[in-house]
């Protein structure tokens, strides 16, 4: 049996709108096992950052069940998730706007260290501090630097400091290169794929595949199935309205029930060849046997 760090179950998550509820995470299953990495992936605003926010309880679930260790987590009160929160961490998709700018690299990755009491006395937790930056690549006359001195890549590592402090056992990276350069991200990539039980959530750039031992994948088929309804739509539908102006009404009906039943066969199509080319599909964006 799977030595399961993360299940999560009929996770939901749905937003108040002026226009009703907004179902941001809708149903979704699936389980991380220790020591493995699960990539969630999808098309922008299918709810991929949603899903890591309410799995730490930084948004609460709608309903369903979060799974951390054999523990439901999603019904802890704020004062069981703080203490909870030593053991699961996250790495912001902005590197910028996810550190305080008020604060010296020093500060920012001592900062768990200290509210957490975690290390006493201010040599232990410097020796630490200086042990973390060493561990994600920062030199260490950048100590004392302020976040806005710094690149991309640097700010990045400080976020990924600050989250290793506590030593978690589960790590959510929210699509911790977008924000940055081509030429850092490998950098970066390589160094996340040092860390273990980690989720990685957005779209994996070819030189991090290697990175993940699982995929998930969001709303794949229904993606491609709209791309070839719009296929199918931009030729038939102008076509069909035509052929109506002109009187010739048996002609457009025709034409659209033609660009139906080639939808529904391209449906079954992709349906199906997913279904047969699952396994190697996920072997091609790194999932692992």
């Amino acid at each position: 049996m799977a030595d399961n760090i993360l299940e999560v179950k009929h996770l939901k998550k749905y937003f108040k709108t002026g226009r009703g509820m907004l179902h941001a995470v809708d149903d979704i299953n699936f389980s991380l096992e220790r020591g493995k990495t699960l990539g969630l992936v999808g098309e922008s605003g299918c709810g991929k950052s949603t899903t890591g926010r309410v799995i730490l309880r930084l948004l609460e679930p709608t309903d369903g069940e979060i799974i951390f260790e054999g523990k439901d987590i999603s019904k802890l009160s704020k004062k069981e998730m703080r203490h909870m929160r030593k053991d699961m961490q996250i790495i912001f998709q902005d590197p910028f706007s996810s550190l305080d700018p008020k604060k010296t690299v020093s500060q920012i990755i001592a900062e768990p260290i200290i509210e957490n009491k975690i290390l006493k006395g201010k040599e232990k937790i410097e020796e630490r501090v200086l042990e973390l930056m060493e561990t994600v690549g920062l030199a260490e006359r950048y100590i004392n630097t302020y976040p806005h001195e710094l690149d991309g890549g640097r700010r990045q590592r400080i976020g990924i400091a600050r989250a290793l402090a506590m030593e978690p056992k589960l790590i959510i990276c929210d699509e911790p290169v977008s924000a940055l350069d081509v030429s850092i991200q490998a950098q970066i990539l390589n160094l996340l794929y040092n860390l273990v039980d980690r989720m990685y959530i957005g779209h994996i750039p070819g030189v991090g595949a290697n990175a993940l031992t699982g995929v998930g994948l969001t709303f794949p088929i229904i993606t491609l199935i709209s791309a070839f309804a719009s296929l199918f739509g931009a030729g038939g539908a102008p076509l069909a309205s035509i052929r109506l102006g002109e009187g010739r009404r048996d002609e457009a009906e025709r034409i659209l029930g033609g660009s139906a039943f080639m939808l529904l066969c391209s449906s079954v199509v992709l349906m199906g060849g997913f279904s047969l080319f699952m396994r190697p599909l996920l072997m091609a964006f790194g999932a692992s046997e």
